[in-house]
């Protein structure tokens, strides 16, 4: 989310409201432990101009690259945004 932020403030987008449900898919083993193999982030994003839709999508990916969690895990993450404007 702080890197979406930062990037939309980079490329000059108002974002008024943003929300994710996440959902992921987790291995259990049969010691008890386990690790995540997938999790799928959909972001809900309010924008301001709609005439900024598609960067406002498309800067989900660059926020994606810069981002400490998604880089720090060894898990496969998709994200599915949600653009809309007020």
């Amino acid at each position: 989310m702080m890197s979406y932020f930062y990037v939309c403030q980079r490329h000059g987008i108002d974002v008024l409201e943003y929300t994710d449900k996440v959902s992921g898919t987790l291995l259990l083993n049969d010691d008890a432990s386990g690790a995540f193999q997938k999790v799928i982030l959909n972001p809900e994003v309010l924008i301001l101009d709609a005439q900024q839709i598609d960067m406002a999508t498309k800067l989900h990916e660059e926020a994606h690259q810069l981002c400490f969690i998604a880089n720090s895990v060894n898990f496969e993450i998709d994200v599915i945004p949600m653009i809309k404007v007020n």
